[in-house]
């Protein structure tokens, strides 16, 4: 399953840094308030995250009710992270991941279709069969590679330029 790792410097204290990425992030919503914005169609506005920052890590997956065009995305990474003290600064750390659940089910659904594929070619049932299978592996890989990694850098992006205090990020 997709793995995106990253890390970087910057010139400020952990305690700094930690208050800069607050700022990207706030408490996941109540039911109530998930119901409330969703009949009020309330667009883009708010954190791009939700999720905690404590003084030295952080736990943080994508806000999809501020950006529409993710509703409904699975394949969204988990953000896991350390800010370290260095001499310089500090140091970000960071991993993200599929959500746990998405990615038994991408295992579970890849493992029958690979033991699809084997036992089509194994047994002579068909080419076709065989192609047609091995085909929807191959674009199951694919659609979760292309829906999670393009995610994945951007979020790096935000994360960064929060950290690093660039102010499209650092405005309420």
């Amino acid at each position: 399953m997709p793995i995106f790792a990253f890390h970087f410097d910057v010139n400020a204290p952990p305690h700094v840094v930690s208050e800069r990425l607050q700022r990207l992030a706030c408490e996941a919503p109540t039911l109530s308030q998930r119901f409330q914005r969703s009949s009020k169609g309330d667009g883009p506005s708010g954190p791009h995250f939700i999720g905690k920052v404590r003084e030295n890590s952080f736990k943080l997956r994508r806000d999809t009710r501020r950006d529409w065009g993710q509703r409904g995305n699975v394949f969204l990474p988990r953000i896991r992270g350390k800010i370290t003290a260095t001499s310089m600064g500090s140091r970000v750390s960071a991993i993200m991941f599929f959500h746990p659940f998405t990615a038994l089910l991408m295992a579970v659904w890849l493992v029958v279709l690979g033991h699809g594929t084997l036992f089509a070619l194994l047994h002579r049932s068909g080419a076709a069969m065989a192609a047609a299978e091995g085909g929807m592996f191959i674009l199951s890989v694919c659609f979760a590679a292309t829906s999670f990694f393009p995610e994945a850098r951007q979020a790096k992006k935000m994360i960064a330029a929060a950290a690093l205090a660039h102010p499209k990020y650092t405005d309420k």
